[in-house]
């Protein structure tokens, strides 16, 4: 499951090969498990192990992250926007003048 909560981006052998070398600690790569046993033991996975497992992290999070509602409802919102500002002088003060 590990395998897969890592969202691998890789070839799944070399994915599967980094994961068991970080799981084991040992200072040398080796192959520990191949994508065919990777494959068979997937059918094997059971949907609401994956449900369960999203269920925890969603608890959690809104266990040991509380806010204050807006208007009742809990408001989350993400933005990845990178904005970046000249160096100039006056935005240098505002950012100093902010801190």
């Amino acid at each position: 499951m590990l395998h897969f909560l890592n969202l691998p981006k890789g070839s799944l052998q070399r994915e599967l090969d980094n994961v068991f070398h970080v799981l084991s600690n040992d200072a040398w790569a080796y192959q520990a498990v191949t994508k065919s046993a990777l494959v068979q033991a997937r059918k094997k996975f059971s949907a609401t192990a994956f449900t369960e497992l999203n269920r925890l992290v969603v608890n959690q999070f809104y266990h040991h992250a509380p806010v204050a509602p807006w208007q009742g409802y809990r408001l989350c919102a993400v933005d990845g926007t990178t904005l970046r500002l000249p160096n100039t002088p006056d935005i240098v003060d505002a950012v100093r003048r902010s801190q």
